[in-house]
């Protein structure tokens, strides 16, 4: 059954008395389809909108699963909550109403206007209630400075500004590049924390043949001056004489 314009009213008004049942959710679209005995939604190029957490999903394709309270929406997809500063770009989302969980698949690209960074992975996971990001994929994070975080992994807590990467490789804007086992990184004040490190600097101040690096047990940055701990310094090229 296909309706166009007119049915938009209908099936909003269907949702917005359906909060007890917890499928408070809108469509905004020139097309929908019920099937599977309305426990089935199909929409096209519109927006839905999910009340119980000020989700906002704008998207060429919608499919919900009234029953399980999942939407899957597809192609051009946006997603933004009010109130938590970051709008989401990914080829898929897959909302889960129930566990408050949103995962976008597909060149996720997670921008954070309150600190002016980004988050590009394959696949993310945006925890709603606990306002979280994560991802297990090979990850990218750029700052508002020209900085670089490249990670297997990370865990950013957005209410305490705080990212968790797992081999870090942090390069800055002077092509510096650290490589940290385990790192925290504080997106507000720009501080990092780590263990394991290894710097291999630039070698704009030494001869071409040279590799400057330094490598040491833990590092505390605030951006301006590192400071890293039990450190080895050398500038000699990687071989079998100078590891």
């Amino acid at each position: 059954m296909k309706n166009k314009y007119f049915f938009i009213l209908l099936y909003t008004f269907f949702f917005i008395h359906s909060s007890v049942s917890g499928n408070e959710i809108t469509f905004e679209s020139e097309e929908i389809e019920i099937i599977d005995n309305g426990n089935r939604i199909i929409s096209s190029k519109g927006i839905a909108n999910s009340t119980d957490h000020e989700l906002t999903i704008k998207a060429d394709n919608f499919d919900y699963n009234k029953t399980d309270s999942i939407l899957i929406a597809s192609k051009n997809a946006t997603a933004s909550l009010v109130g938590k500063n970051i709008v989401i770009n990914a080829n898929k989302f897959i909302y889960n109403k129930v566990l408050s969980k949103l995962s976008a698949i597909g060149n996720v690209e997670v921008y954070d206007s309150a600190n002016n960074i980004s988050l590009i992975s394959d696949k993310m996971l945006y925890h709603i209630n606990l306002n979280k990001v994560t991802s297990d994929s090979f990850s990218q994070i750029k700052d508002e400075l020209g900085n670089s975080f490249i990670s297997e992994s990370f865990i950013y807590t957005l209410n305490d500004y705080l990212i968790k990467f797992d081999n870090l490789k942090f390069t800055d804007v002077e092509k510096n590049i650290t490589q940290i086992n385990k790192a925290y990184v504080n997106t507000k004040s720009k501080k990092i924390i780590g263990k394991d490190v290894l710097v291999s600097f630039n070698n704009k101040s030494f001869n071409n043949d040279n590799e400057p690096r330094l490598k040491g047990n833990s590092i505390v940055s605030n951006g301006n001056d590192s400071l890293i701990t039990k450190g080895v310094f050398t500038t000699c090229k990687r071989n079998d004489d100078c590891p």
